[in-house]
C-alpha cells in the first residue's frame, strides 16, 4: 500500500487505509478457497463497522488478487478498507 497524506477535517476526523491479507492453498481451486476467506473477513468486519467503538466507520475500498503467490496452488488476496477516525472520541 502506498503512503498517503493525512488531512484532518474541521471536526477532527481523518481516514486510515488498512489491508487484510488472505492466503488460500488448495489442490484444485484455490480461488474458491480464498473467496470463502474474503467472505468471512467482509462479514466479520462489517458486522460492527465501528470496530467496537474504536473508529467511526469502515468501508471496503478495493480488492487485489495474486494468483501465483508462491506457486500454482496458492492465491493471495488483499482486502483494503478505509477507517474513519476521530481523535479523543468514544463512539460506543
Amino acid at each position: 500500500m502506498e503512503a498517503r497524506r493525512v488531512e484532518v477535517e474541521e471536526d477532527g476526523a481523518w481516514d486510515v487505509r488498512f489491508g487484510v491479507e488472505c492466503y488460500a492453498r488448495a489442490a484444485s481451486s484455490p480461488d474458491v478457497a480464498v473467496d470463502a476467506l474474503l467472505t468471512a473477513v467482509h462479514a466479520r468486519l462489517l458486522a460492527d463497522p465501528t470496530l467496537g467503538g474504536a473508529v467511526r466507520d469502515i468501508q471496503p475500498e478495493k480488492l487485489e488478487f495474486d494468483f501465483d503467490a508462491d506457486g500454482d496452488q496458492t492465491v493471495a488476496a488483499v482486502f483494503v478498507f478505509t477507517a474513519r477516525m476521530t481523535c479523543g472520541t468514544n463512539f460506543t
